[in-house]
């Protein structure tokens, strides 16, 4: 009887402890999404980008015409250890006034309190996309693959367009998809305790010009 009784309080035990980790929603996330706070992220687009291109408004190759088209925008947050990614998408997740990207309620980041780098692809390809997953979400080996990216920049002539440039532009029928990056990622002090609806107002939120890659 008292190995019976041993068994079963294993048993249960056992059991207890299945439910606390069906029931742990911080199970396999990262650490900075498992903070009470947030942070939310303004960009500025330069470049002439979401205006009618100009003669020399970006790098001088291909034939890019019309307006920029902004579909996706992934945000990378680094606590300097490491890197969580967040996608989202315009229309849905951020709205476009003039030159500005502003984001709405769904744009909102969790996050933990402290130090932040932030980092931005706006229509990011699948070649930028997979390099950068690639590196995991060490922030070092983040940054070098992020500045990698810009290794992708055209090589080509006024009039033909390199491999390379094809990896980070694609010309639709009416407007052009063309990759951007930050041009200086930006740091931000997350303070503590600040909600969805309080950093879209404008706490914990940080601004960041993109250009044409």
């Amino acid at each position: 009887m008292r190995k019976f009784s041993k068994l079963l309080l294993a048993a249960v035990i056992a059991l207890g402890l299945g439910f606390t980790a069906c029931n742990n929603d911080d199970i396999d996330m990262p650490d900075q999404e498992k903070g009470n706070t947030h942070v939310s992220v303004a960009l500025k687009l330069g470049g002439g980008a979401a205006t009618r291109a100009l003669p020399n408004d970006y790098n001088d190759v291909g034939e890019w015409a019309g307006k920029d088209e902004i579909k996706t925008i992934t945000i990378y947050v680094s606590d300097m250890s490491t890197v969580a990614t967040h996608n989202f998408f315009v229309g849905t997740d951020y709205e476009v006034d003039g030159n500005l990207l502003k984001p709405l309620a769904t744009a909102a980041i969790k996050t933990t309190a402290g130090l932040k780098k932030v980092f931005v692809l706006v229509n990011a390809t699948s070649d930028a996309l997979n390099q950068i997953a690639e590196a995991g979400t060490n922030s070092a080996s983040f940054e070098a693959a992020y500045a990698a990216i810009l290794e992708l920049e055209n090589s080509g002539t006024a009039t033909t367009v390199s491999t390379s440039a094809s990896k980070i532009a694609e010309a639709g029928s009416g407007e052009d998809v063309i990759m951007m990056t930050n041009v200086e990622p930006q740091t931000i002090n997350v303070a503590p305790n600040i909600d969805e609806a309080a950093t879209i107002a404008g706490e914990n939120r940080v601004s960041i010009n993109v250009e044409r890659a």
